[in-house]
């Protein structure tokens, strides 16, 4: 005895039925799969977000650390360029006196060869 073959409304009741079973099978892969993945990534991340917390505190150390030491070293600046000012009025002081006693000397130099030659200028 032989079997007839299906009816295509059998044929698409089964294809139907498989269409479905595969979507639902899917589904929960999909579930399964954005379970474990929340799981693990939210213990990453927590992990992640804690190493960074961290890291940012030790940074925010090193920055203070960096800017008291920029505060200190322009400080030792503005002290050395008031040094360095104080030093160049001294200078400056010290060249119009050498000017002012070559101009003394010269003068005294002149006056002297004038009289050995016995003319003047003035």
């Amino acid at each position: 005895m032989s079997k007839a073959p299906p009816s295509w409304k059998d044929v698409l009741k089964i294809s139907s039925g498989v269409v479905i079973a595969s979507q639902a099978v899917f589904g929960v892969q999909l579930l399964i799969s954005q379970y474990f993945i929340k799981e693990h990534m939210g213990t990453e991340i927590g992990k992640f977000k804690e190493e960074l917390k961290a890291e940012l505190k030790e940074l925010k150390g090193d920055v203070r650390e960096w800017v008291k030491e920029i505060r200190e070293g322009t400080k030792e600046i503005k002290e050395g360029m008031k040094e360095i000012k104080e030093g160049m009025k001294e200078m400056r002081e010290e060249m119009h006196a050498i000017n002012a006693k070559q101009d003394e000397t010269n003068k005294t130099l002149q006056d002297l060869l004038q009289k050995k030659q016995g003319w003047s200028w003035w």
